[in-house]
């Protein structure tokens, strides 16, 4: 088992970005409208979803089999024993998908990114909308729509096809508008020192690895955080999958607390936000002595774990804490 690396005291890092895996991670439905609705009544930082446009033009979310938009589609409100068949989102109509399930998401009518702007309006949730599609025209209208509803301060753009990176900051050049920051996808922790990518890469943009790659290169971690800190750039992880509770356990965060991560992205909401407000509590609670594990009766987020309805959940988690806490607070938080 390789050492993890060295790393500075527990108090001095920032408090990790917790986000929400196609929308409410496992605990709704992937990338539905209930998912992001639970996502948006919750204390989750941001969400990560996925985009692709129809054969008009239409930007819908859905996360596909396959490339080139390639999904598991059957009519909606199919009986359960109804085969799903290889459609693809790019020759289809906005009209003709909206009478199409998705698999992956049980048979759901597949949202449009303007279902997600009415559900995230007001909230100052940030959204992290991963391009899954080739069309370098998708990050522009993007940029656009949420423009259109003032809410540019909370898109995130991201994709594995980093071109995209390019046009969008040609568009908002072009516009006079922010730069929007930008999520580059990798396999590999090396594509980080990469040239392509160092002359992508601008202050405020983030890279983001999956835990299964951090942990089989841990050793080259610490080289890899190094150069991106010194360009103002975030080191995310993504959870592989979408079951991945074996994984996210608290000592786990932890230690991706301590290594500097600066936002995870995961499977597991209810169960992330617990774990992030246990070692904020540590924070304040022991300094820089050694960190001791909260009692479930003092973290409000490990009571709503106990609640089988994800709609009840997110009503009765705590903020995240910015300032020491004095009493923990015990439900009917609002959110945030």
């Amino acid at each position: 088992m390789l050492a993890p690396p060295k790393i500075e005291k527990l108090a001095r890092r920032p408090r990790m970005i917790i986000q929400g895996h196609r929308g409410f991670g496992g605990e709704v439905i992937e990338n539905t409208v209930q998912a992001f609705e639970a996502a948006a009544k919750s204390n989750l930082d941001s969400i990560e979803t996925d985009v692709f446009l129809t054969k008009d033009d239409v930007m819908v979310v859905c996360h596909g089999d396959f490339e080139f938009g390639v999904a598991h589609l059957r009519p909606l409100g199919s009986p359960p024993e109804t085969p799903y068949e290889m459609m693809c989102i790019g020759l289809m109509t906005a009209e003709q998908l909206s009478h199409f399930g998705y698999r992956s998401s049980n048979g759901e009518r597949i949202p449009l990114v303007t279902d997600l702007l009415r559900i995230f309006k007001g909230t100052n949730k940030v959204m992290n909308m991963e391009i899954k599609e080739f069309d370098p025209r998708i990050a522009p209208m993007l940029i656009d729509a949420f423009h259109k509803e003032g809410m540019l301060h909370q898109l995130f753009l991201s994709s594995f096809y980093f071109y995209h990176r390019v046009y969008a900051s040609e568009h908002t050049q072009k516009l006079g508008l922010p730069e929007v920051p930008f999520g580059f996808l990798t396999y590999s922790v090396f594509d980080a020192l990469s040239e392509p990518l160092k002359n992508l890469i601008k202050k405020g943009d983030q890279v983001t690895f999956s835990h299964y790659a951090m942990r089989r290169y841990l050793q080259a971690i610490p080289q890899v955080k190094e150069y991106l800190t010194s360009r103002g750039v975030g080191f995310n992880i993504c959870f592989d999958g979408t079951k991945s509770e074996d994984m996210e356990t608290f000592e786990n965060f932890r230690f991706l607390h301590d290594l500097g991560i600066h936002t995870i992205i995961t499977n597991c909401p209810t169960l992330a936000l617990a774990h992030n407000y246990a070692i904020e509590t540590e924070k304040f609670s022991q300094g820089n002595g050694v960190p001791t594990h909260p009692s479930d009766n003092a973290n409000p987020y490990y009571a709503g774990l106990t609640n089988k309805d994800p709609a009840q959940v997110v009503q009765t988690q705590a903020p995240p804490i910015d300032h020491p806490p004095t009493n923990a607070p015990k439900s009917n938080i609002p959110s945030n």
